[in-house]
């Protein structure tokens, strides 16, 4: 009993652990090799702000204040929680030297679409925003799945026009 409840557990977290999530407009940081494919290592970023990947000024995408867009995201590898159902957060960060701003532009609620699947969000650049220090801003986008305490994440440069 012991050992197949052991057996259970470990074929449930190794499932578990491999999440995945893909940024596709604008254009998330690095590589989408594969993204096409459930389970895509492209898409499986959980470490610290942005996945750890570092800024990609040759990828960045152009948004102007008070406008609205479309951001398209893959849940690259279904891990829906029917009990307590996740989320993708789409926020946008600004972060200088001088000042650290988040602000949070939409939240998706995690369904029980299949690996692959797309998911969308409209968003309103805040027609407030500081850009004296810096035009250059983060799209993350984080997808908590509530059945495992990691994050996935991605990010994606952008720059904001006046």
């Amino acid at each position: 009993m012991k050992t197949s409840l052991f057996l259970g557990l470990s074929i449930c977290l190794v499932g578990i652990c491999s999440a995945h999530l893909c940024l596709l407009n604008p254009r998330q940081r690095g590589s989408l090799t594969g993204y096409n494919k459930a389970a895509a290592d492209d898409c499986y970023l959980t470490t610290g702000e942005c996945g750890g990947r570092m800024s990609d000024s040759n990828n960045m995408a152009f948004f102007k204040r008070g406008m609205n867009y479309t951001v398209v995201l893959q849940k690259n590898l279904d891990h829906h929680n029917s009990t307590d159902p996740g989320s993708f957060v789409v926020s946008l960060h600004h972060n200088t030297d001088i000042s650290f701003y988040t602000r949070t532009l939409a939240t998706i609620p995690d369904t029980d679409a299949p690996s692959l699947s797309l998911y969308t969000a409209d968003i309103f650049i805040p027609s407030d925003l500081q850009l004296s220090e810096s035009p250059v801003f983060v799209l993350e986008v984080v997808y908590n799945t509530n059945t495992i305490p990691i994050v996935f994440r991605q990010c994606a440069d952008i720059l904001v026009l006046a």
